[in-house]
């Protein structure tokens, strides 16, 4: 009798399922039906845009440095070690000024950028003139639009900063996506700045100091205004210093030290490239390739607190 049933029901789901595919191949096509989703495995995605990257002119990889897709692989070996993104722990109390552990995430996101790595090589081919007419172009233009954007975003969220707003805002999900609609970003134009005054750093591109030691200390004081403002919540502080501001003190420490006399003692931390293959992912050389002809250096002050990015801040401003 069970067997019977069964196979009653199961007789009758499958002419239901009939019914319903013949109704489907019924209906008249129409425009506004949405496309099938094609989801391409995550290996297959690394390989289109490492392939884009490799079409790329050294002026396409400059305009699409702040795309944020190139910042970011959860399965990454981070060369410079420090936390992961930084998570609000609730009841941890931080203090100011900041640990530099909690600034080097950026950092890793740029070293780790294949773009970033594919530039770096292009722009050595290039003779120093030419390598500081493009840099200046694209660090005047991505700063214009982080700025833009940075006032757009405190007039939107400072009111819910403060310790007696309604709304407890602690400030936008810092994902690392592109705006769906090819806009630039926030987040991509911060990284894009900060990735332009590392290359002047590194190569050594003295006559646009003045351009990293302007964008720093203008960094500094919009860092300043919210860091001090006893009004904010400190939650909020804690996520413009780290997910918001240009002045990350490592950051500007290693743009501007090559320019300097005194290191204050700070010990460079080297980060390895491979210079014949930016797109890999092998931040060790084989001891058997030669420095400065198939890999080069970025050095990198990973202990460069606050302080001492301020002090040499200061020594610099004329």
């Amino acid at each position: 009798m069970f067997h019977r049933s069964l196979f009653i029901i199961v007789i009758i789901l499958m002419g239901m399922v009939f019914c319903n595919v013949i109704h489907a191949e019924e209906q008249p096509a129409s425009g506004n039906e949405k496309q099938p989703i094609v989801r391409i495995s995550h290996w297959e995605r690394i390989e289109k845009e490492i392939d884009l990257i490799k079409s790329e002119t050294l002026e396409d990889s400059l305009d699409r440095l702040g795309d944020l897709n190139e910042y970011h692989s959860p399965n990454c070996y981070w060369p410079l070690g420090g936390p992961r993104p930084f998570i609000r722990t609730g009841s941890i109390s931080y203090s100011f000024p900041m640990d530099p552990k909690h600034f080097i995430h950026d950092v890793n996101l740029i070293v780790h950028n294949r773009r970033f790595r594919s530039i770096v090589i292009k722009l050595k081919s290039l003779k120093e003139d030419e390598a500081v007419m493009l840099i200046r172009q694209h660090l005047e233009e991505s700063y214009k639009i982080y700025s833009e954007l940075l006032d757009e975003y405190m007039t939107m969220c400072a009111t819910h900063f403060m310790h007696d707003s309604v709304i407890k805002f602690d400030g936008v999900a810092h994902r690392l996506e592109n705006h769906p609609e090819g806009k630039p970003t926030l987040e991509g134009q911060r990284l894009k700045n900060m990735a332009l005054c590392l290359l002047i750093g590194h190569l050594r591109l003295e006559s646009l100091k003045p351009e990293v030691v302007e964008i720093s200390k203008n960094a500094r004081a919009k860092y300043l205004s919210v860091i001090e403002n006893e009004q904010y919540r400190m939650s909020c502080k804690l996520d413009h210093a780290v997910h918001i501001s240009l002045f990350n003190p490592i950051i500007i420490g290693s743009s501007l030290y090559p320019f300097s006399e005194a290191k204050e003692g700070l010990k460079g931390e080297p980060t390895k490239m491979i210079a014949n293959d930016p797109y890999s992912l092998t931040y060790q050389p084989d001891p058997k390739l030669q420095e400065g002809k198939d890999y080069h250096t970025f050095t990198i002050y990973k202990n460069c607190g606050f302080d001492q990015a301020s002090s040499l801040l200061d020594s610099m401003i004329n």
